[in-house]
């Protein structure tokens, strides 16, 4: 998963998504899909873990990623990872850390 960090036309510094095929920042989760290999030999094993690539609303992104491998493709849309990515991490979207978390970016935003 590429997530790179980008400065912004107002001089600020962020993290950002960059889709995995072309490179291009993916400024909307709306369409971006993450997706990963399954090994042919994949059954359900606690703790296993998957490398995984974020894929943005291109269809030619799209078939290149799939063209590149040669098992089994999973997916999940970019929306959707981000909220389990959040709750993985201990912040859930309803709870008081998230909002903490917001707090600061938005503090860290208006100081430059």
């Amino acid at each position: 998963m590429a997530v790179k960090m980008m400065m912004f036309e107002n001089g600020n510094t962020g993290p950002v998504a960059v889709c995995d095929v072309c490179g291009k920042p993916i400024r909307d989760a709306a369409g971006a899909t993450v997706l990963w290999l399954r090994e042919p030999d994949f059954g359900e094993k606690p703790g296993h873990l998957y490398e995984l690539q974020m894929i943005c609303d291109s269809d030619a992104c799209w078939k290149k990623a799939e063209a590149g491998g040669g098992n089994r493709i999973s997916t999940m849309d970019l929306a959707t990872a981000l909220v389990y990515l959040l709750v993985n991490v201990r912040l859930a979207p309803n709870g008081e850390r998230f909002k903490q978390a917001v707090d600061m970016a938005a503090m860290l935003n208006d100081l430059f």
